[in-house]
């Protein structure tokens, strides 16, 4: 009786853990993609007060842009579904 009941407490528990590590998987990863995001922008900003050339400047540019782009991406598949009105 007792390792049944100690069975059932762990089955309860291990029902909950996916939840709360997924919760805390998409936590962190929206974290990683914003502090990149973030770097990308100060280095950009560093590189063009430091004179770097146009031609890379646009480079590192269109990795900063990249990461916005994998940030807001990411972010809208892990959200909440929205529910939008039908428009005729």
């Amino acid at each position: 009786m007792l390792n049944s009941t100690a069975m059932g407490t762990s089955a309860r528990a291990t029902n909950t853990a996916p939840s709360a590590t997924t919760s805390n998987t998409i936590a962190q990863e929206q974290r990683r993609l914003e502090r990149r995001m973030e770097d990308r922008w100060r280095a950009l900003a560093l590189a063009e007060q430091r004179g770097q050339s146009l031609r890379i400047l646009e480079r590192m540019y269109t990795t900063y842009t990249d990461a916005v782009d994998d940030y807001i991406l990411y972010v809208r598949q892990t959200s909440q579904p929205h529910h939008w009105p039908n428009v005729a």
